[in-house]
């Protein structure tokens, strides 16, 4: 089990484990990971920077924003999706973008955001920077929704923390990170009508053909 000890702004020391100093959260809410389950090399650490930024392994997280960035990479152009974001080794064929950074990161750092509190699902806006670029659009402008024949419907997504499976984190294991469609294992899913329609979602092809490159997809919790 992994003591994380930051300091958070105005000289308050955070000090906790993953398991057992962070408060309960409800079913469905975001939760303390019970260890590190990723199979596959070493487990980062998180670590603070000059900047006040912290950061673990690919993921950063600018508490004064209360941004979390995760570098990722263009998958598709087109066609149907189920998911927004996944890692590499999760499901590539049916998400937008994709990314080698873990989903059991994402999580760590959202819970520093949430540190003394006690929540539930969180809402949470996702942007998308591509590389170089100052502007950020929102991610609901890249999906198409069949059902109303235009992008997705304006608005924030569900940040649900993923679950527990028999001590592995279902999100590192499944590599499920933004879901389009209804996936409470997911990090984070779309809220809206329409998303346990598995073929009701698809690229937004004219959105998407100048995110080549690097592309952060932007996590802001209000």
């Amino acid at each position: 089990m992994t003591l994380l000890t930051r300091m958070l702004g105005g000289g308050l020391a955070l000090c906790m484990t993953l398991r057992s100093a962070l408060p309960a959260y409800g079913l469905g809410g975001p939760r303390p990971l019970e260890n590190q389950i990723a199979p596959g090399g070493s487990t980062p650490t998180v670590q603070r920077l000059s900047s006040g930024d912290f950061v673990m392994g690919l993921v950063r997280l600018d508490p004064k924003r209360r941004e979390i960035v995760v570098p990722c990479s263009l998958n598709q152009t087109n066609g149907v999706i189920e998911y927004f974001l996944v890692n590499r080794e999760g499901k590539v064929h049916e998400s937008l973008f994709k990314t080698d950074a873990r989903p059991s990161a994402i999580h760590t750092l959202s819970l520093l955001l949430s540190a003394g509190t006690s929540v539930g699902a969180r809402e949470v806006e996702v942007l998308v920077r591509a590389e170089g670029a100052t502007n950020l659009v929102r991610a609901e402008t890249l999906v198409w929704d069949l059902r109303r024949e235009k992008a997705m419907q304006p608005g924030l997504w569900s940040y649900l923390g993923s679950r527990m499976e028999s001590g592995r984190f279902v999100a590192e294991r499944d590599g499920s990170i933004l879901a389009v469609i209804a996936d409470p294992t997911a990090l984070a899913e779309n809220p809206r009508l329409g998303r346990e329609v598995d073929d009701n979602w698809w690229v937004n092809t004219n959105s998407v053909l100048s995110l080549t490159g690097r592309v952060d997809v932007v996590f802001r919790f209000p």
